[in-house]
């Protein structure tokens, strides 16, 4: 077990080499990823459009939260969740916006990490804005199509004062994506 362990992490970390990128490389990596997934999820929850929103996760994706006692789904039971949530938050007549903050950005040619936090707006009819500002870990792949999609999205948030972030945290971010 000991030497699998050590050949497995040997493993990763020549892999890990083998696909160093140029600056240029990681650059252009980014910006697909950032026009094909980052915009569209920003734009897709703006609109409230379950199509758009879905299109850009694999369908073996998996989703965990920490909030409401901790949850992970995967591929159907995600897209079946999401569903069921857009449509609540458009009959109660809920704007929503999200802006992302990142912290790291490990890039290769077919896999990007990114993970950072998030500044949540929403309102309703009735309401001022809110915020609930998260922490977030989100991977994308190329797939079958070779369009980048969210094959792991991971969260959580801070609306119970639990982890403390806020504002001054999320404009310590090194990059953003705003709306």
């Amino acid at each position: 077990m000991k030497y699998r362990l050590f050949f497995m992490m040997l493993l990763m970390v020549t892999l890990g080499q083998a696909q160093k990128l140029s600056k240029t490389e990681r650059e252009t990596i980014l910006n697909q990823v950032d026009t094909q997934v980052w915009r569209p999820f920003m734009k897709a929850l703006a609109n409230n459009d379950i199509a758009a929103y879905d299109k850009l996760h694999a369908a073996f994706v998996l989703r965990a939260s920490s909030d409401l006692g901790g949850k992970v789904w995967s591929g159907k039971d995600y897209f079946v969740y999401n569903k069921t949530n857009f449509s609540r938050l458009q009959d109660k007549g809920i704007q929503q916006k999200i802006e992302f903050g990142f912290v790291e950005r490990v890039v290769s040619e077919t896999v990007v990490s990114d993970m950072g936090l998030y500044k949540y707006t929403y309102h309703s009819k009735n309401s001022g804005p809110k915020y609930i500002y998260g922490k977030f870990h989100i991977i994308s792949q190329k797939v079958d199509d070779a369009r980048w999609k969210i094959i792991l999205d991971y969260d959580r948030t801070d609306q119970e004062g639990i982890y403390e972030i806020g504002e001054h945290d999320f404009e310590k971010a090194s990059s953003f994506i705003r709306a």
